[in-house]
């Protein structure tokens, strides 16, 4: 299994980034629906880049929000996010990946040697961890 790193998204990691997910996740799964049919407009693309731009400063930025691109032997391959609650220490987490991830086990999911390598990468010290829900896989 390759290399699995949490990078900083500077402005060549985020073109990178951003390619990786025009070219191999859909569009709804990594934005909020802005566009008709799941697409990637050029109109998305930029909202992506504002998006993580505003992110930069971190969790005690103004976003209140921390985001890192996810890389396979230094090709990003998806992003993990953090993202202040309001209620006290708890964060919200989210995490996009590239299908050829996504579809490493027949359930859909990433297989668990790539999880096994991700979490200790990401470890972060969470006082409270939310469940969360993953939306159904679009055919």
């Amino acid at each position: 299994m390759p290399d699995i790193e949490l990078v900083p998204i500077d402005e060549p990691v985020l073109e990178a980034l951003i390619q990786a997910a025009v070219n191999g996740a859909d569009a709804d799964e990594v934005t909020p629906p802005l566009s008709e049919n799941n697409e990637w407009t050029p109109e998305r693309m930029e909202w992506l880049r504002a998006y993580h731009r505003a992110c930069r400063e971190g969790l005690d930025g103004p976003a209140g929000e921390a985001i890192w691109a996810i890389t396979s032997s230094g090709t990003p391959v998806g992003a993990v996010r953090l993202k202040r609650t309001g209620d006290g220490d708890v964060v919200e987490a989210g995490i996009w990946l590239v299908r050829s991830l996504a579809d490493a086990e027949s359930d859909g999911s990433p297989s668990g040697e790539f999880w096994r390598r991700l979490v200790p990468v990401g470890r972060v010290p969470f006082v409270q961890i939310l469940p969360t829900r993953t939306l159904p896989r679009r055919s």
